[in-house]
């Protein structure tokens, strides 16, 4: 039976129920040929698991749902063109109940932290068995959140540590992140500082210089990343 991706919580769980009996329709994106087919192996011995698509990028992985039935994506973080936070953000505006599993090979607290502020339902860790891959996808595509030991480790860390915390930067420097993160703009955080506008942006390029971001964006990024904004 086919039917198209729900559009809301009551549509999803019934389609879930409906689905129970049947199959469950998922799509891969990962930027390297060897994930793909490993995943692909393990899958097809699954009867109540089907693939559908398989994607090697964020953008591909997003043309392919204007075409595909899913219940599932599984995607990676690092690809070419759009990268997993961004297809993942992506899905989650267009399709908000599909669900979302991320395998990936990094295990830092900042990945893991944006990919599920972006609205990832699960995140597994690239060296998970067999069983915890299959265990993740049932959880995950049943309504449920699964997160490897791993990364559950890593957001605990995250969450445990000072969400305050700036290294490297000046008590000045932090009080200009915070604002920037507020939208004020350089002339605004210098009126509000008694600073010149010229000293605000000699703070702002040693900020981004410090924290290794490529500009503001980037800045803004990394502070939302580690619970500044």
């Amino acid at each position: 039976m086919e039917y198209q991706i729900a559009t809301n919580a009551s549509a999803f769980n019934s389609i879930s129920a409906m689905n129970s009996a049947n199959t469950y329709r998922i799509l891969l994106a990962d930027d390297h040929q060897v994930v793909l087919d490993g995943l692909t192996m393990l899958l097809q011995k699954e009867d109540d698991l089907n693939i559908v698509g398989r994607a090697q990028n964020g953008s591909e992985l997003i043309d392919m749902l204007r075409t595909k039935d899913v219940d599932l994506v599984i995607t990676d973080i690092n690809m070419p063109e759009m990268d997993g936070i961004s297809s993942t953000t992506s899905i989650r505006k267009n399709y908000p109940d599909l669900r979302i599993l991320v395998l990936s090979m990094h295990d830092d607290s900042n990945y893991i932290t944006a990919v599920l502020k972006a609205g990832a339902n699960g995140y597994l860790v690239k060296n998970a068995g067999r069983k915890e891959v299959l265990k993740a996808i049932r959880k995950v595509i049943n309504g449920e959140s699964y997160y490897s030991p791993e990364a559950a480790k890593a957001v605990m860390d995250n969450m445990g540590s000072s969400r305050n915390e700036m290294p490297g930067l000046s008590d000045r420097e932090k009080q200009i992140v915070k604002l920037i993160c507020e939208e004020f703009t350089t002339r605004e955080i210098a009126e509000k500082l008694f600073l010149s506008f010229h000293t605000v942006e000699k703070h702002r390029k040693n900020i981004i210089a410090k924290l290794d971001v490529r500009n503001t964006a980037g800045l803004v990024k990394w502070a939302i990343r580690n619970g500044i904004c």
